[in-house]
């Protein structure tokens, strides 16, 4: 990925997306943070993330229930592919 590439990071667990946001912070990509898949969606929805970082085990959304919930990003204009 380049410089200035969107990541989004999906978890529900704080230390989680803390931990993963300092890990990339100094990597020069623009971070976006989502509390849970709901909001995920939201985000991705709104930011065309390069990237997602998704927890497969939060609380209601497994990894199956958000990648049938993604079939429309595939459609979105500013997403890429």
């Amino acid at each position: 990925m380049s410089a200035n590439s969107i990541v989004l990071i999906i978890d529900d667990e704080p230390a989680a997306r803390e931990g993963l946001e300092a890990l990339l912070a100094g990597e020069n990509y623009q971070l976006e943070l989502a509390v849970n898949g709901l909001d995920g969606l939201a985000k991705a929805a709104q930011v065309a993330p390069d990237v997602i970082l998704l927890d497969v085990m939060m609380r209601g959304w497994t990894a199956t229930k958000f990648a049938a919930a993604c079939g429309p990003i595939r459609s979105w204009a500013k997403c890429r592919s």
